[in-house]
């Protein structure tokens, strides 16, 4: 990705978190929106959505990792497959904080299953069955996102 990309990035992504925060204005973006944004996750339930579209290189978790790993969830709801957090992790090849290989580690693990959570997305069983066996750090997933949890560096 070229640095100029990544600049426009970084810039649309202050104007949508700097939105998302402004009390002053009528709360137009979504809380899990601005959840993504703020981790870098591609946001694939906001599709109606403009702002992200062009920058699916610059989000940490691309379009085709976060679908991916909404795939594989969805497929353990529709076969009442009770995965748990560990499970998943041992299918993505991550231990702890660190990986072998490919794009998760457990802290984006964490993320975009909360991007899911946030989003309404399958049901409250699955999450409550995937955290069931999971790190402390994994009950994150089930937290609200507000204004007062984004920090500008």
């Amino acid at each position: 990705m070229d640095d100029y990309l990544r600049q426009l990035f970084n810039i649309q992504k202050f104007q949508v978190l700097s939105h998302f925060v402004d009390e002053t204005k009528e709360r137009g973006i979504a809380p899990a929106y601005a959840f993504a944004w703020e981790a870098e996750i591609y946001p694939i339930y906001h599709e109606s959505t403009p702002w992200h579209k062009g920058y699916d290189g610059c989000f940490r978790q691309t379009k085709e990792d976060t679908e991916n790993l909404f795939m594989r969830l969805a497929e353990a709801r529709d076969q009442k497959e009770s995965l748990t957090f560990y499970d998943l992790e041992g299918e993505l090849r991550i231990h702890g904080d660190s990986r072998e290989d490919g794009p998760w580690d457990r802290l984006s693990l964490i993320s975009t299953c909360r991007y899911f959570c946030l989003s309404g997305t399958l049901n409250p069983k699955v999450w409550t069955t995937l955290t069931s066996s999971a790190p402390g750090e994994a009950s994150m997933i089930h937290e609200k996102f507000t204004a007062s949890d984004v920090f500008f560096v």
